[in-house]
């Protein structure tokens, strides 16, 4: 029994639904295919994600510390991209961001990884073919890799959708139709600044024309449509400085106790972040519109950072707040400070220099910062307290430290935990809310964990509130049936 809690204890949330039951692949390899194709974490199945894990267990040991070691490997694959990308656009700093800590080693996000991966794939196979178009028959190749790319980005995620749109502002904030040749194409130019635009009302029609599937979406959530709506403006703000200048306290993968915007002005911050975003991008559409030059590139990275997180940012009913949502966004912010320099470098060379040397500052404190944060993660108790220290009213920060601390022989101290969790999922909207079958089940697993015989009052109370329906989540009765 604590050998099985033991192993379980590395994922956390989507790894155990989606990944623990991979483990059956070392004794049933024929069921290979089947775990491949009939996972159901999105609605395309994220194949080309599983095909990953499917074969780290068929022909690893599929553990946890093997699944971390090739996300860190395909995390520095991907920074390696972005690099190729940015040195096609401008220079970046993007893999030593303490905030893709949690994306890297939380395992189960190789599938946002994969689809950043794929993505800037694309984007560079589409700037490849770009610079040799209308000079070489080569663009046409570079573009068929774009294509396949395009086609498995979605397979890895579903925001892997979003790779063509990129392009697209890519196109219109950075190419802006010059051909390889120096000559400018009209319809290029115009036509990917229409695309953008038609974007816009597509998406306002998507929404508009299911807008009862959409409500209907928040049925099972705490907050409603228009809450988070209104809360996502302060999200995304809050991504965008904890990637610049991280508060290591709060980072982590438990965010389920982020304040809910009720109206614009509960908390009156939520009608800052909304103001804050319109006036930056009317301010820079104003500049464009005036022909200033350096505000085409700056509205194209605010466009790719909004244009990133659309899909799960946006209006569709997930939860509020996950630092691996920004993984592929913050290749905008890596690459602001880059236009930047490069912006005042065109005007006064002689601060090209200075301000270069300069950049090794903020990346060496970042670097020191990353490195704290892997050694906290490197240990499951020390993140269980990372997260609940950052985090109290966190139900998830909660009973994680409940499974800590049962794991350690504390049942009382477990106890303590879970009812906090319990109780923060009935006062805290950003949450998944709690049935009291939950809370007891939970209590049961932590008996076991901690073995300890339960109180039969727990056992006898089990079922008795809301008995047609006692339990809101089959996770803890999964790891019960195990344990």
């Amino acid at each position: 029994m604590a050998n099985l809690a033991r192993s379980v204890w590395p994922f956390i949330l989507d790894d155990r639904s989606s990944l623990l039951r991979l483990q059956t692949l070392a004794t049933h390899p024929q069921w290979f295919w089947d775990y491949v194709f009939g996972d159901r974490s999105g609605g395309l199945g994220r194949w080309v994600s599983m095909f990953t894990f499917a074969l780290e267990h068929a022909f690893v040991d599929g553990s946890a510390a093997t699944l971390k070691r090739h996300s860190i490997l395909l995390h520095a694959l991907t920074g390696a991209l972005l690099f190729w990308f940015a040195y096609l656009l401008c220079q970046s700093l993007w893999l030593l961001a303490p905030q893709q800590t949690s994306t890297v080693l939380y395992p189960v996000q190789r599938m946002a990884m994969l689809a950043a991966f794929f993505v800037l794939l694309a984007l560079v196979f589409y700037l490849k073919g770009r610079a040799v178009l209308g000079t070489s028959r080569a663009a046409w190749g570079w573009w068929a890799l774009c294509a396949v790319s395009l086609g498995l980005a979605p397979f890895a995620k579903e925001n892997g959708l979003l790779a063509l749109p990129l392009i697209v502002v890519v196109e219109a904030a950075f190419l802006r139709g010059r051909l390889a040749d120096g000559r400018v194409q009209p319809l290029l130019r115009s036509g990917s600044w229409a695309l953008i635009g038609l974007g816009l009302l597509t998406v306002v029609a998507y929404f508009l024309v299911n807008f009862d599937s959409v409500q209907r979406g928040y049925d099972a959530r705490s907050f409603t449509l228009q809450e988070r709506l209104l809360t996502q403006p302060g999200i995304l703000w809050d991504y965008v400085f904890q990637f610049y200048w991280p508060d290591l306290s709060l980072l982590g993968v438990f965010h389920d106790d982020v304040r809910v915007s009720a109206s614009l002005l509960d908390p009156p911050a939520t009608a800052f972040a909304l103001a804050a975003w319109l006036l930056l991008l009317a301010a820079l559409s104003f500049a464009v519109l005036r022909g200033i030059t350096w505000a085409t590139p700056l509205l194209g990275l605010v466009l790719f950072f909004l244009g990133a997180h659309s899909m799960e940012s946006s209006f569709f009913a997930l939860e509020l707040y996950f630092e691996h949502r920004n993984y592929l966004p913050s290749v905008a912010l890596a690459l602001l400070p880059a236009v930047l320099i490069g912006e005042v470098g065109r005007r006064w060379m002689q601060l090209s220099a200075p301000l270069l040397a300069w950049v090794a500052v903020p990346v060496l404190l970042l670097a020191l910062k990353t490195v704290s944060q892997v050694q906290i993660w490197s240990s499951p108790t020390l993140l269980a307290l990372h997260h609940w220290q950052g985090h109290p009213q966190s139900v998830r920060a909660n009973t994680d430290m409940a499974t800590r601390m049962a794991q350690l022989g504390d049942f009382e101290a477990a106890l303590e935990f879970s009812r906090a969790g319990f109780h923060a999922s009935l006062t805290q909207k950003a949450a998944r809310l709690e049935r009291e079958g939950d809370f007891r089940l939970r209590n049961i697993a932590l008996a076991c964990m901690a073995q300890v015989p339960l109180p039969r009052a727990e056992l006898a109370s089990l079922g008795r509130t809301h008995p047609e329906r006692p339990i809101g989540d089959t996770n803890t009765l999964e790891v019960i049936v195990g344990l």
